[in-house]
């Protein structure tokens, strides 16, 4: 999570906008507001949690 905090950081800080279409999000240069924030955060942290119960599947022999 914090890696893709990190390059959407970055890539905002260069004035690029970064746009999440399923979710129709958009990140600008300097105009992240509070629930912007929170949904990209919330965003991130599902896919952290899907992620490790892949992994925990793939260990157990599930999935």
């Amino acid at each position: 999570m914090l890696n893709l905090q990190h390059l959407v950081r970055q890539l905002t800080s260069k004035g690029v906008a970064v746009k999440f279409i399923k979710e129709s999000m958009v990140l600008r240069p300097g105009e992240q507001d509070a629930i912007s924030t929170l949904l990209f955060s919330l965003m991130g942290v599902f896919a952290q949690f899907e992620r490790d119960l892949i992994r925990e599947w793939r260990f157990e022999g599930i999935g």
